[in-house]
């Protein structure tokens, strides 16, 4: 197995989550009597990952307790998940491989051990039972639900992130946990220096400073590049809403 990296994208505000996060980052929220980062932090300490790096933005200073590598998004509140990617593109210029995980999740050990195990050069965790999860969070499924179209014969994902009211688009979820190898590495920095600050549009008429790892994942997708992906079935809590966390406090811990 080569070398791996692992990077958790934690600058967004967690607006949504209203005043539990005016004074603290979502990542310090507590579930299970732990933060939501030492909830990741102690499944990954099991596993033999070469560097761990969190990409910060909104109230930095309050995690000046991390001991690993910060790296900080200075425009946290102007851009998306891709471009706190951008900001730690140092990690694509190394050799081996890249799991990048976004902050405000909590899963298994068997979830990360799935990403940590792919032989694919690139993939992403997908769930298969999401739709259990999302009857419990959302009183209209579709409301959050983003397209996953797979051939699962292959293992590749052929559409990912759109908005979809047709069930048939929507064969798993997206977890936000991704593995990016060496070859593909190369090709995001080569997208990035094509379109930061650039006036082209990156993909959906959108700026790539304000996409998000989906957006990516599809941009590479129509650019014809393989992703495959992991299935796994459940095992795993997204917190957006105050209501995420009142339903994991009474049904999921």
């Amino acid at each position: 197995m080569d070398d791996i990296d692992l990077l958790i994208l934690a600058a967004g505000r967690g607006s949504r989550m209203g005043e539990a996060t005016n004074n603290i980052p979502k990542l310090c929220l507590k579930v299970n009597e732990k933060t939501i980062l030492e909830n990741q932090l102690e499944i990954y300490k099991k596993y033999n990952l070469r560097e761990i790096s969190i990409v910060t933005g909104y109230l930095n200073q309050k995690l000046d307790f991390i001991k690993f590598k910060k790296i900080h998004n200075p425009y946290w509140d102007k851009t998306n998940m891709l471009f706190s990617l951008y900001c730690a593109r140092e990690f694509l210029k190394k050799n081996g491989s890249l799991i990048i995980v976004y902050s405000d999740i909590i899963f298994n050990e068997n979830v990360f051990k799935k990403m940590y195990l792919s032989n694919f050069e690139t993939a992403i965790i997908q769930d298969a039972n999401w739709r259990d999860l999302w009857e419990n969070r959302f009183f209209n499924i579709f409301e959050d639900a983003e397209s996953l179209i797979l051939d699962k014969k292959l293992k590749q994902v052929l559409e990912i992130g759109k908005k979809t009211n047709d069930i048939n688009n929507i064969q798993g979820q997206y977890i936000g946990i991704t593995k990016i190898g060496p070859i593909m590495k190369k090709k995001i920095l080569h997208i990035f220096k094509k379109f930061i600050n650039s006036e082209y549009s990156f993909i959906y008429n959108k700026k790539i400073e304000n996409c998000y790892m989906t957006d990516l994942l599809q941009y590479l997708i129509v650019k014809k590049e393989v992703i495959n992906f992991e299935t796994i079935n459940g095992g795993w809590f997204e917190f957006d809403t105050m209501n995420d966390l009142e339903i994991f406090n009474e049904t999921y811990k």
